[in-house]
């Protein structure tokens, strides 16, 4: 190989490695992103949970005993859901 066909080589060469880290550092944005946006989905996850059990308890503080039975089986529910995380 030529001087000219070396110097061809090593800036195309540079070229990928410039392009490479620019495309890891967009990775890197990337998964901040997708981590943020994960952490915010859980918040509004237990934000409505939350709510629902609220509306549920609301709800269930009328004197319907169909209503009370619910409530205690909702319960339950959160108890068995809870033991198996």
């Amino acid at each position: 190989m030529g001087e000219d066909e070396d110097l061809d080589i090593r800036a195309k060469m540079d070229t990928v490695r410039q392009e490479l880290k620019e495309k890891e550092e967009e990775l890197r944005g990337l998964e901040e992103l997708n981590q943020a946006l994960i952490f915010q989905e859980r918040k509004i996850n237990d934000e409505l949970q939350e709510a629902l059990k609220e509306l549920i308890n609301e709800i269930i503080n009328e004197d319907d005993e169909n209503l009370r039975i619910l409530k205690r089986a909702l319960e339950f529910q959160g108890e068995k859901e809870g033991n198996t995380e």
